[in-house]
């Protein structure tokens, strides 16, 4: 067909299909139970192919270029703070270059992943040019289902392995790294990782670049990784890409807004007395479970040395300041965003992956190791080892 004044519409791409109008539009609201699975991966080739979107007016009219780019962010069951400094950073470096560039940026809030797909299909089908998705989970299908329509998406914060789809984050690998390279220096040979779950690709990318660089320092036996999560999805177990991480219920304790004493007791029965640092997936998580340590009368470095990742300063810098390795958040969206326009007005561009380099800010709340094994005490003790 012509690609001239108007877009390629549904009756286009049921021509060019060889279907009706009918199973095309059954297709495109993922109605999987109308259609065989030939027919809809027929279907989607062809609307990618054509370039298809809904148009925003009545069929027939003339179809212009919206200049509207949407940003996906996650789960709002947690309300969002002005302390959240990933959510306004994010927010900034992607409005800083969608606004120089002549776009303006409409953000998209989903309670759950899930729903995202749904959501951005019913509100922004010919509403925008193209998504940023932050911090999709890698078990969601919102991605490829709008990649799959032939919306260009970009994902920011996780590392979709989804042909066709670009994506910027954090070299979390070599965020790990930095991690064991810090307990190393100190003398530390007993540690442990605990991640969040919830189908975060950086959970198990951070984890192995902290295992390799202690597993190159032939220290494998002195390292655990743990994941907490409620209630583990058997389909993110199956497809973990580090089987050695192992899962406890618990994440509600420390990513609830109040931790008690008795958290710490129970985290360090989880991960025993013996460890002497560790490597916490996040600032937020860090600073809840800093707290209920301290409560319990753990020093922070003296009996337990910890290192985080964000270097969120509402977080990082309490009372003990902790030491984290930063994510450069406005740069990673910037550079996000450019690729999006890209692939907006370069639509035959490859998909391209770029990794943003992190940064370690000592804060001092990693040392030395303690002697012997860890116990717990009131706050207004000092923990003894035996």
């Amino acid at each position: 067909m012509a690609h001239g004044r108007k877009n390629p519409t549904i009756r286009d791409v049921a021509r060019a299909a060889g279907v009706s109008i009918a199973t095309v539009s059954h297709v495109l609201n993922d109605r999987r139970e109308k259609v065989s699975s030939e027919t809809r991966e027929r279907v989607l080739r062809v609307v990618r192919e054509l370039r298809y979107r809904l148009p925003p007016k009545e069929d027939g009219q003339t179809a212009m270029r919206t200049y509207n780019i949407a940003l996906a962010i996650p789960d709002l069951a947690v309300p969002i703070r002005l302390t959240d400094t990933y959510f306004t950073e994010t927010m900034l470096g992607a409005a800083e270059v969608a606004l120089s560039s002549g776009y303006s940026l409409t953000v998209v809030a989903e309670r759950v992943w899930d729903q995202v797909g749904q959501a951005a299909r019913r509100r922004f089908d010919g509403r925008c040019d193209g998504i940023l998705m932050l911090a999709p989970s890698a078990l969601g299908d919102a991605v490829q289902q709008l990649w799959e329509r032939g919306l260009p998406v970009v994902s920011m914060g996780s590392r979709l392995r989804l042909e066709g789809v670009s994506t910027v984050d954090v070299d979390n690998l070599r965020v790990g790294e930095m991690a064991a390279e810090l307990f190393l220096r100190h003398g530390h040979r007993r540690v442990a990782y605990l991640g969040v779950s919830k189908g975060q690709a950086s959970t198990y990318e951070r984890f192995e670049g902290f295992r390799q660089t202690f597993e190159a320092a032939g220290l494998a036996e002195g390292i655990a990784g743990y994941v907490l999560d409620d209630q583990p999805d058997p389909a993110e177990v199956k497809r973990s890409p580090s089987r050695s991480l192992r899962r406890v219920a618990g994440l509600m304790k420390f990513l609830g807004y109040e931790s008690r004493t008795d958290d710490a007791a129970w985290l360090l029965e989880q991960i025993g007395p013996e460890v002497t640092a560790l490597f916490v997936w996040h600032d937020a998580f860090a600073k809840r479970l800093v707290d209920a340590l301290v409560r319990a009368g753990v020093r922070v470095p003296e009996d337990l040395s910890v290192v985080s990742v964000d270097n969120n300063e509402y977080f990082a810098l309490g009372d003990p300041p902790l030491t984290s390795i930063a994510q450069d958040v406005p740069a990673i969206c910037r550079a996000a965003t450019r690729i999006l326009i890209d692939h907006i007005e370069n639509p035959d561009r490859r998909a391209e992956h770029v990794l943003i380099a992190p940064e370690l800010v000592d804060r001092g709340s990693v040392a030395a190791p303690r002697q012997g094994p860890l116990r717990l005490t009131t706050s207004d003790q000092q923990p003894v080892a035996p």
